[in-house]
């Protein structure tokens, strides 16, 4: 059984009440993982922005607001290791996200009598009650754009907003493959070193396996993220 068959069914037994009380529940988990991908994201970047700072000036301390470091390899060492966990996090979150976008729109057909048709719930153009009722989302609002319908000079303005985004996706694994060239070459020899290393290796693979995994588990079924 699908994911919408699933909530259909759902919906055509449950309660009215009962079928509120889960959209709200959805809706607020939704929030939750939009506000959490985004400071995850800015989390992200200062541990890309330390990672390049404690690695190329050469200083004896690392100030950051009270904390004072001294041996600022430690800190080159161990930020790899938080940059993969950092991705793998939002690699779930963004998962689980997906499921829980899909949800709050099939439950709001039902709770708000919109006139979807169906394949527009696969689809990243909501109407108008889904604008004003899901939570807002960078990822959402910018699909919406690049995917809608305006002929050759629509399609160009979508490749153009799309760049910036492919350019994340490529400089992630850049740095990522950038920040284990370090461990390898600088850092191995160390304890920390050696740790880190392995747990980032650890990470990508598992990573992959999640990944495959979602693929597997989602069958061909359509989810907006």
């Amino acid at each position: 059984m699908t994911r919408k068959d699933e909530i259909l069914a759902f919906v055509e037994q449950a309660d009215e009440n009962i079928i509120l009380e889960l959209y709200n529940k959805a809706y607020k988990k939704l929030e939750e993982l939009n506000s959490k991908v985004d400071k995850y994201s800015i989390y992200l970047s200062l541990i890309i922005l330390l990672f390049f700072i404690s690695s190329n000036l050469q200083i004896d301390t690392l100030q950051i607001g009270p904390v004072s470091i001294k041996n600022t390899s430690i800190v080159t060492t161990i930020l790899p290791l938080l940059y993969f966990v950092f991705i793998f996090n939002i690699l779930i979150m963004v998962m689980h996200k997906s499921e829980l976008y899909f949800a709050v729109k099939l439950l709001g057909e039902r709770i708000y009598n919109s006139d979807y048709k169906l394949s527009n719930l696969h689809d990243f153009q909501n109407n108008f009650i889904n604008r004003i009722s899901l939570p807002f989302s960078y990822s959402s609002f910018g699909k919406e754009i690049i995917m809608k319908n305006d002929g050759i000079l629509g399609c160009l303005f979508g490749v153009i907003v799309t760049l910036p985004t492919l350019f994340v996706m490529i400089a992630i694994f850049i740095i990522g493959g950038f920040m284990l060239k370090d461990l390898w070459s600088l850092y191995y020899g160390t304890l920390i070193g050696k740790i880190s290393f392995w747990g980032c290796i650890w990470g990508v693979l598992f990573a992959f396996f999640i990944i495959r995994y979602w693929i597997k588990f989602l069958d061909g079924e359509k989810l907006n993220i």
